[in-house]
């Protein structure tokens, strides 16, 4: 039931109904939230850091000279440290 008071919309719901709303809009809420916060999985199109120093037969250290270099730029999820394949595969082709 909806009435108008002092010029504002008031809705009468039973409690039910409230606690029915409420349950959808946190449900909602945290689906929203595990979205963005959940760590996606491994891409084939990526390496980790241990991945790709195996595939470049290099140390993790030198990986990571590499990077203060600013010659293969990882990204990163959370902690965890990704090449994209192809930078990758293009370093080991070029040196």
């Amino acid at each position: 039931m909806e009435l108008q008071l002092n010029g504002q919309q008031v809705f009468m719901v039973t409690a039910e109904e409230l606690a029915e709303y409420t349950r959808n809009i946190v449900r909602d809420t945290m689906s929203q939230m595990m979205g963005v916060f959940q760590q996606p999985k491994k891409q084939d199109d990526s390496m980790t850091a241990s991945e790709a120093a195996k595939y470049l037969r290099i140390s993790k250290t030198y990986l990571w000279q590499l990077e203060k270099q600013k010659k293969l730029m990882p990204f990163r999820i959370g902690r965890r440290v990704f090449y994209h394949r192809a930078d990758v595969e293009a370093m080991r082709q070029n040196g």
